[in-house]
């Protein structure tokens, strides 16, 4: 199983095929992190990204959460970072 660690907690990551409306969410009463493990490539990096800033920054609107994901995904995404984390 996967974690995010942030601000002393260790808080799951969870794949399931079950998820029919999103992608993933937080959810808050179990404190863990539901992804649906058909996605994949940019849209699962987005995805993750966007159920962490939940997680981590809960007092964000899903507007701010929504833009801020996309842009660290697309930022993630491009040739030259990969290439650099590939080193």
């Amino acid at each position: 199983m996967l974690y995010l660690h942030h601000a002393g907690r260790a808080i799951p990551v969870r794949k399931s095929r079950k998820l029919k409306v999103n992608f993933g969410f937080f959810d808050t009463a179990k404190q863990e992190i539901v992804v649906d493990s058909r996605i994949t490539g940019e849209q699962a990096l987005e995805i993750y990204i966007h159920e962490a800033l939940h997680a981590c920054l809960p007092d964000l609107s899903e507007e701010a959460v929504t833009d801020a994901a996309r842009s660290i995904a697309n930022l993630l995404d491009q040739d030259e970072v990969r290439a650099q984390t590939d080193a």
